[in-house]
């Protein structure tokens, strides 16, 4: 075992902390990342420090709070820096990599047929914000909206190159006519943009220089909206049975609201094999047992929960992720009651790579969680965005900001009597309400 391992970070966009099959909450198949949390640790209550890509992504790049981050919305670019999470592994000895979605320089667009992010004149962005090699893509929409302008990112300038570009942008065009759409994309298995995103990661693996520590950050597009999905991806999901939202609205019946979930899990399944063949690369390649995986998201998906779809709002659904480490030093098995951020991952890569954590960092080592050695790192977690704050000890939630007509009212939410956080009971628990207060951003 390495004293530094290799560090592999699965990062899929909108991916919600419940539908992981052993978890045993949602029946959606993901054998893969079973076998990781079985071997690792699992955080039953894990939160994002922003429910918006940009912000979120810029969170845990700067090892920062949502008011700290810089990136107020997804119009902003990260800037980068001496005290960015992989300019620290960088430091650290680390080759640091990253593809798929970064969302670190959303609204510039500049990613380039090869995804090289370089800048007008000379150098890279990647230089900016500390990777060392990468393969920067834009997401669904994006890609597709830029492409459309002339500008190409690498997956549509690979689906350009099979031919296969006009048929995804038609689908598109008709996704936008029809509010979540569930029909197939008319694209091979292997065309699929996470599939894409999974050989790249490959591709980058076989880059690194002998003897170099990795940092790899795997950024899926899936299961971000839209709800597109191979034919044969939902051929694997037909006929399954998915739980039904939280206080649905009425706008979908409960048959559409099976498609639309069917959809969803479908996608977190590729996502799942992709997953399995970046650990079966490893394995093959002996590195295996000298690798850290971890996997969350950058924030979650309503679907449908209360009527509300997408994220940017302070409801589980959208600021709870997946949590799970899994790897050498971390104890098998273990599912910490405490809650958790994934804004922690920062200092836990710089800590495992043997690197310097930044005083100006809010991001904590989970290590001695992971180890085995404690049950938590913070009493208390928090995420926000815009107008909007939430603190929560994982029980109960405070949540300031939610109504646009009175943006300094307060209302708290037992997660465990009440999951679905339809009754306040603010005037009820008022010493829950000044234990919790003090957290808000």
């Amino acid at each position: 075992m390495s004293e530094r391992p290799n560090i592999v970070l699965f990062y899929p966009d909108h991916h919600r902390w419940d539908w992981v099959g052993y978890l045993g909450l949602v029946p959606v198949r993901t054998p893969n990342l079973d076998a990781l949390g079985e071997r690792g640790v699992t955080f039953r209550s894990s939160y994002c420090p922003s429910p918006l890509c940009s912000p979120s992504r810029a969170c845990l790049a700067g090892g920062v709070e949502y008011a700290k981050c810089g990136v107020p919305g997804n119009g902003a670019n990260f800037i980068g820096g001496e005290d960015s999470l992989y300019r620290r592994l960088q430091d650290a000895g680390y080759h640091t990599m990253a593809c798929g979605k970064f969302d670190l320089g959303k609204p510039r667009y500049s990613w380039g047929t090869d995804g090289k992010q370089r800048k007008e004149g000379r150098g890279s962005w990647f230089d900016d914000w500390g990777f060392s090699d990468g393969i920067d893509n834009g997401g669904k929409w994006d890609g597709y909206g830029q492409y459309r302008k002339g500008n190409a990112c690498p997956y549509m300038t690979h689906l350009e190159s099979r031919g296969l570009a006009q048929a995804h942008i038609d689908d598109f065009m008709r996704r936008k006519e029809v509010l979540r759409a569930t029909f197939a994309t008319p694209l091979p298995d292997d065309a699929y943009v996470d599939t894409w995103i999974g050989s790249n990661a490959i591709d980058l693996i076989n880059s690194v220089p002998v003897g170099r520590p990795f940092f790899l950050q795997v950024n899926f597009n899936g299961p971000h909206t839209p709800f597109d999905i191979t034919e044969s991806m939902l051929a694997s999901c037909e006929g399954i049975e998915y739980p039904q939202p939280l206080s649905p609205g009425e706008e979908e019946s409960p048959a559409r609201q099976n498609e639309i979930r069917r959809n969803f899990a479908a996608m977190i399944e590729n996502i799942d094999r992709q997953v399995g063949r970046v650990v079966d690369h490893l394995s093959a390649a002996g590195k295996y047992d000298d690798t850290l995986f971890i996997f969350s998201s950058d924030h979650g998906e309503m679907l449908g929960d209360g009527g509300r779809w997408g994220k940017s709002v302070p409801w589980e659904g959208s600021v709870g992720v997946p949590l799970m480490f899994s790897g050498p030093g971390v104890k098998a098995g273990l599912r910490p009651c405490g809650p958790a951020e994934n804004l922690d991952i920062a200092a836990t890569c710089v800590d495992w790579a043997g690197g310097v954590i930044p005083e100006s960092w809010d991001s904590r080592s989970l290590r001695p969680v992971l180890e085995g050695k404690a049950e938590r790192v913070r009493d208390v977690v928090v995420s926000a965005l815009r107008g909007w704050s939430v603190a929560t000890d994982g029980r109960y939630k405070l949540v300031r900001g939610h109504l646009k007509d009175n943006p300094e009212a307060m209302a708290l939410f037992d997660l465990q009597e009440d999951p679905g956080e339809t009754l306040d009971i603010s005037a009820e628990r008022p010493d829950i309400v000044a234990g919790l207060r003090d957290f808000l951003q």
